[in-house]
């Protein structure tokens, strides 16, 4: 004997149509009291080429 499927019965609304989660709420003034640090240049540019340094030999460690 062989079975016969069950039915499955689809809802009345797509998942996708379902109400979307809160967004989190903003930050408040006093979270945001420290700032944002920005980087200098110059700092930004010494990383990169650090990054990018290190990055070359890995790739020279790894073709080995």
């Amino acid at each position: 004997m062989s079975k016969k499927p069950h039915k499955v019965e689809e809802t009345a609304t797509p998942y996708a149509a379902k109400k979307a989660a809160q967004p989190a709420a903003p930050a408040t003034k006093a979270e945001n009291s420290g700032g944002v640090r920005y980087a200098s240049l110059g700092k930004v540019r010494l990383t990169n080429a650090k990054l990018i340094q290190v990055h070359r030999d890995v790739l020279q460690k790894l073709a080995q």
